[in-house]
């Protein structure tokens, strides 16, 4: 018991009765607010990204799930470059491993790929310094918003497929190369 029921049931019986009523009368309230709102949620024109939606069947919550999908896909227009997402850290060292070897043609993910490595073309044609922190940066925000495992499973792909180097305290780390620091 929660020491304001505690409380409450020392009290006289009047104020006892006074007070059950007030909660009864706080919970209808709360019924009848919450229903009015999803009634106007239901009846409610939605705009999204400064587009008006046409969104008509389904209850409040499949309105607001329609509206927020069109939202992400709009503000995240690069979200889907993504094909398989990493789960754990152990995908990526699969794939640094080779035990997650994939053709390059048939990775879902490589259109990430292609991104993430033009970027990187990029930064290396006006010769500036890269790290993954700046390759994390760049594609967990609009308009990729990628999870940090996965660009870090895209960059492993790269690394792989030599298509990029990674250095560490001056020295260049090849795919497979073990070093002790």
């Amino acid at each position: 018991m929660s020491k304001t029921a505690e409380c409450v049931s020392q009290m006289p019986k009047s104020a006892q009765d006074i007070i059950r009523g007030q909660q009864e009368e706080a919970a209808k309230y709360e019924a009848e607010a919450s229903k009015a709102l999803v009634e106007a949620i239901e009846n409610a024109k939605f705009y999204a990204d400064g587009e008006h939606l046409d969104i008509k069947s389904g209850n409040a919550k499949a309105k607001i799930d329609q509206t927020m999908e069109y939202l992400v896909s709009h503000v995240y227009s690069k979200l889907d470059l993504i094909g398989k997402n990493a789960d754990t850290d152990a995908d990526i060292l699969a794939v640094l491993s080779g035990a997650d070897y994939i053709l390059p043609e048939a990775d879902p993910n490589r259109d990430a790929e292609a991104a993430v490595e033009e970027y990187l073309e990029m930064q290396a044609m006006h010769h500036l310094p890269t790290s993954m922190a700046d390759v994390q940066s760049k594609f967990s925000s609009i308009p990729y918003g990628w999870k940090e495992i996965d660009i870090a499973y895209v960059v492993a792909r790269l690394i792989v497929n030599q298509k990029v180097t990674i250095k560490y305290a001056g020295t260049t780390i090849q795919p497979g190369q073990r070093q002790i620091t």
